[in-house]
């Protein structure tokens, strides 16, 4: 069927954006209750600063959203949405479209979503990985499936496929943070370790392919199914944090 354009009136779309940002601020104090509460005593400026990051790191990506969510209920297919502007991590796939998008159809783009990339502050990540090609980008994979969100292991369709943006080599104490804001399991103190994948090269264009798919939290016992955003460990050593925009 056919993608039909549907135009939304301003207040709807309004309202969606505010939508998308006071769950920001939400999770921004959650994020903050959390850590003051465990930075009593001793290291609590250390901690601070952690949930300052943390903060840094959800908001931003909530901010990405919902511009994302704006084009999408101005009317642009969602299978159209672009991060062509968005520096290419370097596997060779980048951000393009088999058949290239028009600029309102671009996040980075004044005459799309009209955000201006900003790459990640390296204060958030772990710099022992800072060779990789991945480092200190903002990556949005094609090829990701997040457990029970809505489909599970192994049903999983090249179309199902969520739209999502992923920060690789966050800090241990970033991961544990965010998964503290969010009502995420630690267990033992520490990430949820993901130990089917290592995080390695894939096809990172926002467009459906037929590469193999990266499925997160199929073997976590249930801590990420059917979540949003969340921070994991890699069996590779390195922590990962997903914000999904869209969930096909």
């Amino acid at each position: 069927m056919a993608y039909q354009k549907k135009t939304k009136h301003p207040d709807q779309q309004n309202g969606n954006v505010l939508f998308l940002v006071l769950i920001a601020v939400a999770l921004f104090a959650a994020l903050s209750y959390a850590v003051t509460q465990s930075g009593r005593g001793s290291g609590s400026v250390d901690k601070e600063q952690v949930l300052l990051q943390a903060a840094q790191i959800t908001q931003h990506a909530a901010m990405i959203q919902s511009t994302v969510q704006r084009m999408i209920l101005s009317g642009t297919a969602p299978e159209n949405i672009s991060f062509l502007d968005a520096p290419d991590p370097g596997y060779g796939g980048g951000y393009g479209h088999t058949v290239p998008r028009p600029d309102s159809d671009k996040v980075f783009n004044p005459a799309g979503g009209g955000l201006t990339y900003t790459p990640p502050d390296t204060a958030w990540l772990d710099s022992s990985f800072s060779a990789n090609l991945d480092y200190a980008d903002w990556i949005f994979p094609n090829d990701i499936c997040v457990n029970e969100l809505p489909v599970s292991e192994p049903t999983c369709t090249p179309s199902q496929r969520e739209m999502l943006v992923r920060l690789n080599y966050v800090t241990r104490e970033i991961c544990l943070a965010i998964n503290t804001g969010l009502g995420l399991s630690n267990p033992g103190g520490e990430p949820p370790v993901d130990s089917g994948n290592s995080g390695g090269a894939a096809l990172w264009k926002n467009t459906p392919a037929t590469n193999p798919y990266f499925h997160l939290g199929d073997n976590l016992g249930g801590i990420m199914d059917g979540q949003h955003n969340g921070c994991l460990r890699l069996s590779g050593g390195s922590y990962l944090y997903f914000h999904v925009f869209y969930a096909r």
